[in-house]
């Protein structure tokens, strides 16, 4: 998938705010699904589905610990799934702290993860 790029004022590069992927696709590779349909996410915001098993309040926790503050699910889909929002400037910087938290608050929870594989895939894509 093509990113669009750009650089700030200081050179650095971001994503630009109408791109409809984000980490979140990496996230595939660790197990969560997206909920929304393709052609209907959005650029701001990924709900992401648990893999089965993950105890959502001890992974959000996690997360929380480390400094990422992220949503629950609501309704049918609380405890099943993470709102996770990405908004304004964020940079490939941001994006990789996200992933490697994410995959540390997967390994906390007892899954068995390779650390850095999805910021391998991440780090592939933006480099094309």
């Amino acid at each position: 998938m093509d990113a669009e790029k750009r650089r700030d004022l200081h050179g650095h590069t971001v994503l630009c705010p109408n791109r409809k992927t984000y980490s979140s696709l990496r996230l595939l590779s660790l197990g969560f699904t997206i909920l929304a349909e393709e052609s209907h996410r959005a650029s701001t915001l990924s709900n992401l589905v648990y893999p089965n098993g993950l105890d959502d309040a001890k992974f959000r926790g996690s997360l929380y610990e480390e400094g990422i503050t992220v949503a629950g699910g609501l309704a049918q889909y609380a405890g099943r799934m993470f709102r996770l929002g990405h908004m304004g400037n964020i940079d490939m910087n941001d994006e990789v702290a996200v992933l490697g938290v994410i995959e540390r608050a997967l390994a906390s929870c007892g899954r068995d993860i390779e650390f850095g594989s999805s910021i391998g895939i991440y780090l592939s894509e933006m480099s094309k």
